[in-house]
């Protein structure tokens, strides 16, 4: 189900001419809160980056925790747009574990740089309601379930398959959590903007896939 036909946050509509606006209010959203933290956004500046009225954004949208958590499934929508071809199992798949592991960093560091906005509000929201917008939570675990199974096919002889994948979730798991840190902390001792943020965090995986790393960012 995309963010807009998620009737239970989006108020149904049949014309394509709303559809569209639906559409226009979402990726308002989407930039806005990209350059705005979305506690101090308010629906007046989004129906004015979307062309539209305040009364046609709440007719679409009962409130900002609905909006916040549709843009939650349109960040999805675009993050599953993006995986395609740098899919971990798919037509690019890598070669080599060097190219997996650098191929899977690129794709967190785009995809957390461009959704920074959205990422910090909904780890806010998460803290003041605990269970609440997980929808990109459980995007984050089928990566983790897709690099699990494509990393199977490189493991080393002289280590299990098994034990092999249970180290790539742990360097995953890792990843994340240096990333979620970058969000929260920001600014911190290592930063989203960071050039060497991609050769950073595919160290960090490596070592946590072998005791010595033999994994390096192709060149």
């Amino acid at each position: 189900m995309t963010a807009t036909e998620n009737t239970a946050l989006v108020h149904p509509t049949h014309q394509a001419r709303s559809r569209a606006q639906t559409e226009r209010i979402i990726r308002a959203g989407l930039d806005l809160v990209r350059e705005h933290n979305f506690a101090e956004l308010r629906m007046e500046q989004i129906a004015e980056r979307a062309g539209c009225s305040v009364g046609t954004l709440y007719k679409r949208f009962a409130n900002k925790d609905a909006l916040l958590e549709v843009l939650a499934m349109a960040a999805r929508d675009d993050i599953i747009v993006d995986a395609a071809p740098f899919g971990l199992d798919g037509p690019a798949a890598a070669t080599s574990l060097d190219e997996l592991i650098h191929t899977l960093v690129v794709f967190l560091v785009r995809n957390f740089r461009r959704h920074e906005g959205l990422l910090r509000a909904l780890m806010v929201q998460q803290m003041l309601k605990p269970g609440t917008n997980m929808v990109l939570q459980e995007t984050s675990q089928e990566i983790a379930a897709a690099l699990s199974d494509a990393v199977r096919r490189f493991a080393p002889p002289d280590i299990d398959p098994e034990t092999f994948q249970r180290r790539a979730q742990q360097a995953y798991q890792i990843a994340i959590g240096l990333l979620v840190n970058m969000v929260i902390n920001a600014p911190g001792p290592i930063r989203l903007d960071d050039d060497g943020l991609v050769a950073t965090l595919t160290a960090i995986m490596a070592n946590q896939l072998f005791p010595t790393s033999r994994v390096s960012a192709p060149t």
